[in-house]
């Protein structure tokens, strides 16, 4: 499954590679029966965590949100399809986070890119004990405020880890991978 996506978007909006490696095999090790994704992007991540998912042998709920911002508002043909494997909640970061009712073991939160950091506490609440949490672009140049998030899990001491290195010009890893786990 590799570079699979569900959509065609641009690959800028696309995860690098490494950190989609990184979250398979956390979702492999930590076997989540519930996942949250918010912000689709290309559903590469999605696709990959089905497949650690397929992997367990656990037959996961995910939940993916997205209000499709990055198709103007209306999802992709291959929305239907996908739909089939995963639930889809067409709504927006914050309108979700703060009206869910429902807990995760497993939270990915790659969406408004401009905002997140402002409902972090929200989302970790969200997060069941011994469960993870992770925040993509939080050292990305282009949005500053993310890294409030990696500020906020060291003031709150919670066990974290930012993945942030390159070691070949085209991984794009530099952007930021925070790991959060709630003990």
């Amino acid at each position: 499954m590799g570079n699979q996506t569900l959509y065609s978007t641009p690959e800028w909006v696309k995860m690098d590679e490494n950190h989609i490696d990184l979250i398979y095999s956390l979702i492999i090790c930590n076997k989540p029966k519930t996942i949250l994704e918010i912000g689709v992007g290309t559903g590469a991540v999605s696709l990959k965590a089905l497949q650690a998912c397929e992997y367990n042998e656990i037959t996961p709920q995910i939940v993916c949100v997205d209000n499709f911002f990055d198709w103007k508002g209306k999802p992709p043909r291959e929305f239907e399809e996908a739909s089939k494997k995963f639930q889809f909640v067409i709504s927006d970061e914050k309108s979700f986070v703060k009206s869910c009712k429902d807990s995760f073991d497993f939270i990915i939160s790659d969406a408004d890119h401009h905002h997140t950091h402002e409902w972090v506490e929200s989302t970790y609440s969200l997060l069941n004990k011994g469960g993870i949490l992770i925040y993509h672009d939080v050292t990305n140049r282009d949005f500053p405020n993310l890294f409030g998030i990696v500020n906020w899990a060291r003031k709150k001491g919670v066990t974290h880890m930012c993945f942030n290195s390159s070691s070949k010009p085209n991984e794009r890893c530099e952007r930021g991978l925070l790991v959060i786990k709630k003990d």
